[in-house]
């Protein structure tokens, strides 16, 4: 069973999330992935990739939708 250890290794990875972000429900998020600062995840959504800060995205894989400037 030593072989599969190595093909989950590469899959292990922290995932980032930053402070005011909100991930609806459903949503998966994928190792490594960076999700920045006020983003927002739609539900349903794989997310694969890095999301910037004030960013939407939804879908599979997700995409941006929009983006939004900070409120204060």
């Amino acid at each position: 069973m030593q072989h599969l250890s190595v093909l989950f290794q590469s899959r292990v990875a922290p995932v980032l999330i930053k402070s005011g972000t909100m991930i609806a429900v459903r949503s998966t998020i994928l190792p490594g992935v960076c999700v920045g600062k006020n983003a927002v995840v739609s539900a349903g959504s794989v997310v694969e990739k890095d999301v910037a800060d004030f960013t939407i995205v939804k879908g599979v894989p997700a995409k941006p939708i929009g983006e939004f400037s900070a409120l204060i």
